[in-house]
């Protein structure tokens, strides 16, 4: 199952709702891009191209935040 992140408004929404960082919108942007599940390890490679301060661990905690968002937000299943 996809989930659709990129035309949530609810979803989008919410993420815009708490504090603004640059590694997450840039994480979100990776994410939208794909139509696929990508790894940490490979959403971390991908986003250390534009953050090389980036630790994995940041990358984690951001997909915890979506991934509990997600969870508390009507959004697009498609598949």
């Amino acid at each position: 199952m996809y989930i659709d992140i990129s035309n949530n408004s609810d979803l989008l929404k919410e993420i815009h709702m708490i504090k603004y960082s640059r590694q997450r919108e840039s994480i979100v942007n990776f994410l939208a891009s794909r139509t696929d599940h990508p790894t940490a390890e490979t959403i971390y490679q991908n986003i250390k191209k534009e953050f090389p301060n980036i630790s994995l661990g940041t990358v984690y905690r951001n997909l915890s935040l979506l991934e509990e968002l997600v969870k508390s937000s009507r959004f697009r299943r498609i598949g």
